[in-house]
């Protein structure tokens, strides 16, 4: 059975479509589907969050879409090149677990907050705390939906990797190559082909408030692409 209607796509379409239509900024864009609330059937990004019905696969999905970090091997096992746990990854996987989809009496699904708690460690049982990559566990006591402070992080101008993952994804849509290949892997031990370029453009991304119509702009009057 399919997880998304026609009716849920038709409204994720609109929805995605409005946002680069009225040039959203890219931080806000990204937190509305991080932090949607309301039915799956509404235009809104609420699909996301009806095809994704598991914790840490709405944690591996978002990082991999957001932040452009591959850590599913962590799942089972130290990541073999990278830094990334165990831990790590039922780590950032706790922000997720209070989501929860109910049935509305009209039938449609929707997803609302629920409080929470910390994930077991598979292996030792213990309860991993909650926490965003390479950060300490936040204090979540009285944290209605978790998902909150991982926006905040996410989003935060010293993220290490939200800027720099869609600096690179536009730059591959351009450039028809990444920076960073594949454009969904960024880790120390694959390094971009130019890292002060990258760096540049996450820079020139924040100063410019995460306007992608205004990036794009830089990249298309730049010389490389010129040539």
């Amino acid at each position: 059975k399919d997880r998304v209607t026609p009716q849920g796509a038709v409204a994720m379409a609109r929805w995605l479509r409005r946002q680069f239509a009225e040039n959203r900024p890219y931080d806000a864009f990204a937190r509305e589907v991080l932090t949607w609330v309301g039915p799956t059937q509404s235009e809104g990004p609420g699909s996301f969050y009806k095809v994704l019905d598991a914790p840490d696969v709405v944690a591996r999905s978002a990082r991999q879409l957001f932040l452009g970090v591959r850590i599913e091997c962590a799942q089972c096992h130290h990541h073999p090149s990278e830094r990334w746990s165990q831990d790590d990854y039922f780590g950032l996987a706790g922000f997720f677990t209070g989501v929860v989809r109910k049935t509305l009496p009209s039938g449609r699904m929707a997803i609302f907050p629920q409080g929470g708690t910390d994930l077991k460690h598979p292996r030792t049982g213990d309860l991993v705390p909650t926490h965003a990559l390479g950060s300490p566990p936040p204090d979540l006591a009285g944290t209605f939906d978790r998902r909150l402070p991982l926006a905040d992080w996410m989003t935060a101008p010293d993220n290490p990797f939200f800027a720099t993952a869609i600096s690179n994804r536009l730059w591959a849509h351009y450039f028809g190559r990444g920076l960073v290949e594949p454009i969904d892997d960024l880790r120390g031990t694959n390094p971009a082909t130019n890292e002060p370029l990258l760096a540049a453009l996450a820079s020139h991304l924040r100063e410019v408030k995460f306007d992608l119509k205004a990036f794009t702009r830089t990249l298309l009057n730049s010389r490389a692409y010129q040539l």
